[in-house]
């Protein structure tokens, strides 16, 4: 092993065939270190430092540095100050620490976490783990199966390619999947999450949330907060629960999509109701607006969907399995009523599905002007 030393000026230090010590010191250095397992530290200056084959630790110390990786499982350390980072070959830790840095975790699987400030993290190739830690950050995860960790601070995460896991957390957080089948994470503050391609897993965490599915096959979960779902293309499932905010569903579509009820909530606790509002432009939308029985409480409302359209075929389990509609109307058939209201004047709307096939029957009569409907004050969500 050798102990190499530069001095307070600025210097080029090339590494041996061993395993080397290598401190730069002061002034802006050049170290390679070609072959062995090294130890690096760049300490004062903008330095340039490349790490060679083997497994080395690289600290670039103060000054906005460059450091390369090279092969072999490397653990590289920014320090302070804007410092840029490469992992390169192998599999890399990889940690900016203060500064604005930027993180490439190269080809394999590489842990990235950004530190202080606001960074820029990529994952690049391989499956790849990426934290943000503080400020607000920009992640990418790009090729492999990638896990992303906003933490805190308003961050960005972008899955890229393959089937990716992404969490938000604190902060306002924009969360992509983009390509893949991914689940997404939104955590605390009002997130937006865009699933992009695939099949996605949406759940939007605490606070008011955005969720958009993208094409595919997507599950919106809004959780806490009252959250806007949009499906997007594909046939898209929207979680109906029992302690959430008042959720819009934007773009619900009877002949594709689904309302998918959480576990431990029945068909029999709910309630339907026809609502009418003016637009902007004075049109008239119809929505339906679906609440708890027995408190009155409004989970969800569906944007330009008339509840006479229902039927039990609208609703399956947690699971995504078709439900048992309770309630029957007689010996042989489930049913539901459906309130229909705009004001004081209420009608009834009896939705009938027939328990040995999909086939199903609607008819409509008006009901007792008991102003039900009215009670329910949704302000400026529809």
């Amino acid at each position: 092993m050798a102990n190499l030393v530069g001095d307070d000026q600025g210097n080029t230090i090339l590494g041996t065939e061993e395993s080397d010590l290598i401190f730069g010191l002061g002034g802006s250095d050049t170290i390679d270190a070609s072959l062995g397992d090294n130890t690096i530290n760049g300490n004062l200056g903008p330095d340039q430092i490349r790490g060679g084959q083997g497994d080395d630790c690289i600290r670039g110390g103060q000054g906005n540095d460059l450091i390369f990786a090279g092969d072999g499982s490397d653990t590289l350390f920014g320090d302070l100050d804007n410092d840029t980072l490469y992992g390169e070959r192998g599999n890399d830790l990889i940690f900016g620490n203060p500064g604005r840095d930027f993180l490439f975790g190269g080809s394999d699987n590489d842990t990235l976490v950004g530190g202080a400030d606001d960074d820029t993290v990529l994952g690049e190739d391989g499956d790849d783990l990426i934290f943000g830690e503080t400020n607000d950050d920009l992640l990418f995860g790009n090729d492999g199966r990638d896990f992303l960790f906003g933490q805190q601070g308003a961050d960005s995460l972008y899955g890229g390619r393959s089937d990716d896991t992404l969490f938000g957390e604190d902060g306002n957080d924009l969360v992509w999947g983009d390509l893949g089948n991914d689940l997404l994470n939104g955590n605390v503050d009002n997130d937006t999450l865009r699933g992009g391609d695939g099949d996605d897993t949406l759940y939007g965490g605490r606070n008011d949330d955005s969720l958009l599915g993208g094409t595919g096959s997507d599950w919106l979960v809004g959780d806490k907060g009252s959250d806007t779902l949009t499906g997007g293309t594909g046939t898209d499932y929207f979680m109906l629960q029992v302690n959430s905010g008042i959720d819009l569903i934007t773009d619900y579509s009877g002949s594709e999509d689904f309302l998918a009820l959480e576990e431990g909530l029945n068909f029999d606790d709910l309630n339907i109701v026809q609502i009418e509002n003016i637009g902007p432009d004075n049109s008239l939308i119809q929505s339906t607006v679906i609440q708890l029985i027995d408190s009155e409480k409004v989970i969800a409302i569906l944007q330009g969907v008339e509840a006479a359209n229902f039927t039990g075929a609208d609703f399956v389990d947690s699971a995504g399995e078709p439900i048992s509609i309770g309630r029957p109307s007689d010996g042989s058939e489930n049913g539901f009523d459906i309130t229909e209201g705009m004001g004081s004047t209420d009608s009834t709307t009896d939705s009938t599905t027939d328990s040995t096939d999909s086939a199903s029957t609607v008819d409509s009569s008006n009901g007792s002007s008991d102003g039900s409907s009215s009670s329910i004050d949704l302000g400026s969500l529809i």
